[in-house]
């Protein structure tokens, strides 16, 4: 028996050195993931960073292209067509243009008339005549100026003006030197003057 005991003892001895040897070397594994998992936390975090980094300027040059604040190839220009550039004024400078000549046509921007009106200033105005400055009363600071009961044709200062929806004035030397009213008139008078010159 005391044999049996001493072989019982050895093994309860070696089986205690392995339990311990396991032990150690999971401690010494856990020790391992941890210092290992300290050193990746900076490595993780930078290249986090250069990720962040590079998706914004991703997005950034995206958009700058799409806006066209960058190009990428030199594109051709085309050709537009000359478009005829509507000079529109406010009514406080209709006798006050640098012009010795010219036409102001007052008129609501949102009329029916307004369309057709435009026409008959665009054809005047590619014949090379003189200027036709726009005014558009319905605006605010506008406003003071219409009258649809009575309109003065024969003002000589501004303070004094007052029109109807629609007006073709001509302006010679700062002072009124005709004076129509009514898109009927103000269209044949335009097609006349295309028609004269």
């Amino acid at each position: 028996m005391i044999q049996l005991e001493i072989g019982e003892e050895k093994m309860k001895k070696t089986t205690t050195k392995t339990k311990s040897a396991r032990k150690a070397k999971r401690e010494e594994k856990r020790m391992l993931e941890e210092a290992t998992s300290s050193e990746m936390e900076p490595k993780k975090a930078i290249i986090l960073l250069v990720v962040i980094i590079v998706i914004f300027f991703g997005v950034y040059l995206t958009s700058a292209i799409l806006k066209g604040e960058i190009k990428l190839w030199d594109t051709p220009r085309e050709s537009t067509p000359a478009e005829i550039q509507y000079q529109e004024i406010i009514a406080g400078e209709i006798f006050n243009q640098q012009d010795e000549k010219y036409y102001v046509l007052l008129m609501d921007y949102t009329n029916d008339a307004t369309t057709l009106l435009m026409q008959a200033s665009d054809n005047y105005t590619r014949s090379g005549a003189e200027n036709i400055y726009y005014v558009d009363l319905d605006k605010g600071f506008n406003k003071t100026y219409r009258n649809e009961e009575k309109s003065n044709k024969k003002a000589t200062k501004l303070s004094e003006l007052q029109v109807k929806s629609p007006t073709l004035l001509h302006i010679e030397k700062g002072k009124i030197t005709k004076y129509l009213e009514g898109k009927s008139e103000i269209e044949k008078y335009l097609y006349d003057l295309v028609d004269t010159d």
